[in-house]
Order: structure tokens, then sequence, then C-alpha cells
């Protein structure tokens, strides 16, 4: 797998990622007033991934799309919070998970864990000989 002008080629030509999913809408619901943050009765509220920051302990969502992968999550947490992609681990069921795989296992309202990878300049001044 190799990246060219921004676009993933592997063996099979280009990779081009599914249309965005929207964004996850604010409540109150506008679909259905009923639906609260608590019981996310519609549709909408309820294709979300939960996102804990280990850093923060912050947690927040992102929206779930069926068929998107671990990169696409990576960039849309990176778009979100602005933190480079090169230093966002996704953590779920124990294990890292990286690359354009599909997301094995994760259903809407799971929760992924986003640890922090420390950023090459800092471990560089850290290291003091």
């Amino acid at each position: 797998m190799k990246k060219e002008d921004g676009v993933l080629h592997d063996a099979y030509g280009s990779y081009i990622s599914s249309p965005p999913v929207p964004p996850v809408p604010p409540f109150p619901c506008v679909v259905n007033n009923l639906c609260t943050a608590n019981n996310r009765i519609c549709d909408q509220h309820r294709s979300v991934l939960f996102v804990k920051n280990h850093a923060t302990g912050e947690t927040f969502e992102i929206p779930f799309g069926k068929w998107e992968n671990w990169e696409w999550y990576k960039q849309h947490i990176s778009d979100l919070k602005g933190i480079p992609i090169e230093e966002i681990r996704l953590v779920y069921a124990g294990a890292q998970r990286d690359g354009l795989g599909r997301h094995s296992g994760l259903c809407r309202e799971s929760t992924i864990h986003l640890v922090l990878r420390p950023s090459k300049h800092n471990t560089s001044a850290d290291k003091k000989t």
C-alpha cells in the first residue's frame, strides 16, 4: 500500500473512500422530539461511535459508517480535534486498529479508545544526551 498525491494505491489500483458520512446532529433532535442524549431513539443519533480520549478523559462522538475503515476514522478524529493522524492510535476490543481493513466487529454505539502516540519532534527533544 502506498500513498501518492493523497490517494492510497493498492495492488488493484486506487483506493477511493466512501462518500463522507454526515456529522452527528446536536440535541435537541429535529427528527424526533422524544429523542434525547439518554435514549437515542432516532436512527441519526444511534449511528454514532463513542471515542474515549485517554489523554484528556473526554468522550466524544463521531459518525458510524457501515463501510468505513480505520484510516477514515483516524482522519475524522484528526479533522474534528486537530490531532495529527500520525499521533492517533485507535484501540478496539483490546487490539490496536490500523489501516484500510474494515472495522472488525465494530457496531454503532461502540466505544473506541484514542491513545496518543508521542509526536516525533517531542521525543527527539526529550532525549538529551
